[in-house]
């Protein structure tokens, strides 16, 4: 079973067991998703409301493509179980220490993405749902922050150095085009 197919309830009590899995990447990629959710939903209600037809084709597609990183966060977050899973089995295996690096990665990169989407939903969004749209941009922030915590924490056990560098390559783009997303006209940037 996956953690898309589990209840909620299910997973948070997974989480708060003594079990080491699920454990911070997957939810970290749960947070992600669900700010993704978020912003879908705010795309859904503007472009079926009358009103918003400069919007309705960008925000349809926008729409579209939160809907794919929704769908593949919560598959990162059944590959972050794995990889840990992997980890514990064999902790020397230097091969499947990247993989426990590489996808918090993939998921700061993915909730990168539902930032960037949520400073558009929340400027065009409808303003009855404008609040979703923030709430999603600020989980994504927070899945963002936390998975490069994970991914820096995890790379100090790899000594593959041509890995480490795209590595500390992608973090840097990550970190940069998050401090460039404007958060919304004549506020706060997100983080």
């Amino acid at each position: 079973m996956t953690i898309a197919d589990g209840s909620l309830s299910q997973f948070l009590s997974a989480v708060a067991s003594s079990a080491v899995i699920p454990s911070a990447g997957a939810v970290t990629a749960v947070g992600g998703a669900a700010g993704a959710a978020l912003c879908e939903m705010v795309c859904l209600h503007t472009v079926e409301k009358d009103g918003y037809d400069e919007v309705t084709d960008e925000l349809a597609e926008v729409g579209e493509e939160l809907r794919d990183v929704r769908h593949r966060l919560l598959a990162l977050a059944d590959e972050d179980v794995a990889a840990v899973e992997a980890v514990q089995a064999a902790p020397d295996d230097r091969k499947r220490q990247k993989r426990a690096t590489e996808v918090p990665l993939e998921v700061a990169e993915l909730s990168l993405v539902v930032l960037e989407s949520a400073a558009v939903v929340a400027v065009d969004g409808t303003e009855t749902a404008r609040a979703d749209a923030v709430a999603g941009g600020r989980l994504a922030c927070a899945a963002i922050c936390a998975s490069l915590v994970i991914v820096r924490t995890n790379r100090k056990r790899v000594d593959d150095e041509p890995f480490l560098t795209v590595c500390d390559r992608r973090i840097d783009e990550v970190e940069h085009s998050v401090q460039t997303v404007p958060w919304s006209p004549g506020r706060d940037r997100c983080l």
